[in-house]
């Protein structure tokens, strides 16, 4: 049989790895006759690909992209000359560290991040490259928020009739941007209904995956979460309501960071469900789901008799790119800076009723590529579109922002 293998890890208690902690077991092997090895490996690898097509018959196009995140390898064994490795059975203790700024494991029909310890009995022979085995550990990478906490924000919606135009308008802080898996994101809603028609206020969680192919093409994924919808009681005309809302989170939500591949990120969503023939209103506030963690020193992992282990981080550019072909990047790059420039001349044309645009609002400043990239995911993000069905449409709603450190009203541009 040439060789038995088993890699037995020293599992956590929920079985997971999370960035920093080490991951620790023991490789045993067993070799029942003489075998000359060109060498015997032990790695910890992190991979992610996504592959997915669009389109029917001949304008059927597949996507696809990959990404290695970092390697750790040791070498347990290097023949001299032309040694053959005795029968017997063998026993390595192994130990690794999981770095950070890696996304966590991942898997679903369009996307797989994931991680696994490698054992490589590599042979001389021409055509047999010999014998691997491995096992995957579940890892839980970090995450973080750029959002100020707690974050106001709101919206507001015009109704129009033949009698007369009314307004609803809803103000709303939350008070986390980032939660571990399993807590809620509390709200705290004062809606004014200066309407003649009553309302109900909605809030939720929704997925919002966004993966990334190797030349920039996007194919975003948004979907409510039905065990964090709740719907608030009737909200009469001409009045003033004050609402405390939790919008639950499951165990099993996790953002996913750190990779050019996917963006996967939750929003919450507040909507005002409007009766007939009104359209709803809605304002969605990018969240964060996941545990926050510091990089430590780095501490080298005890000797524990083996070889010493290689590392190897993989730098990272989250830029579209296109690594056959630095000419199609450079293309695609203009091609988003002419768009972009045309896009924001067009924007500036329209100010709202303060007399300030969107940008200047904002003080945004887009000077270099990078900024253009993420201004391009924003707008991929804000444009997705949804189904109607009386559901969500903010044709004539306007969407308000407030920060903390100044209370500022912003028009969103649709």
């Amino acid at each position: 049989m040439g060789v038995l293998c088993q890699i037995l890890i020293n599992r956590t208690d929920d079985g997971v790895f999370r960035s920093g902690q080490t991951v620790t077991g023991t490789l045993k092997y067993s070799i029942e006759k003489p075998t000359r090895y060109n060498s015997i490996d032990i790695s910890f690898v992190g991979k992610g690909r996504c592959r997915w097509s669009e389109g029917s018959r001949k304008n059927r196009r597949t996507y696809s992209n990959q990404e290695e995140y970092f390697s750790a390898q040791q070498n347990l064994y290097t023949p001299k000359c032309d040694e053959m490795l005795k029968p017997g059975a063998f026993e390595y203790p192994f130990a690794f560290i999981v770095p950070y700024n890696i996304p966590s494991s991942f898997k679903d029909y369009t996307c797989t991040i994931e991680y696994k310890v490698i054992v490589k009995f590599a042979k001389r022979k021409l055509f047999s490259s010999g014998d691997t085995f491995e096992t995957e550990i579940p890892v839980c990478g970090c995450v973080s928020s750029s959002l100020q906490e707690p974050l106001l924000f709101g919206l507001r919606k015009t109704l129009t009739s033949f009698k007369s135009n009314s307004k609803v308008r809803v103000s709303a802080e939350i008070d986390k941007i980032l939660v571990v898996p399993g807590e809620n994101f509390n709200l705290r809603l004062t809606i004014f209904n200066d309407s003649n028609v009553s309302l109900i206020v909605k809030t939720e969680l929704l997925t919002f995956f966004t993966y990334v192919s190797s030349i920039g093409h996007t194919k975003v994924v948004m979907q409510p979460i039905e065990a964090t919808k709740s719907n608030s009681t009737k909200i009469k005309a001409g009045s003033k309501t004050e609402l405390v809302c939790n919008v639950p989170t499951l165990t099993s939500l996790y953002s996913i960071q750190h990779t050019k591949i996917l963006i996967g990120q939750y929003k919450v969503r507040v909507m005002v469900k409007l009766p007939f023939p009104h359209v709803n209103a809605a304002v969605a506030i990018p969240v964060e789901i996941g545990e926050i963690g510091n990089p430590p020193q780095i501490v080298v992992p005890p000797d524990l008799e083996n070889p010493s282990t290689s590392y190897s981080l993989r730098e990272k550019n989250y830029r579209y790119n296109h690594e056959e072909n630095d000419d199609d990047f450079e293309n695609y790059n203009e091609k988003i800076k002419s768009e972009y420039e045309s896009e924001k001349g067009d924007e500036n044309e329209d100010s709202d009723e303060d007399g300030k645009t969107y940008y200047e609002e904002f003080d945004l400043e887009y000077t270099n590529d990078e900024e253009l990239i993420k201004y391009v995911d924003k707008l991929k993000l804000e444009d997705t579109s949804e189904e109607n069905n009386n559901e969500f449409e903010d044709d004539d709603s306007e969407i308000e922002l407030e920060d903390d450190r100044g209370k500022k009203y912003v028009k969103l541009p649709k």
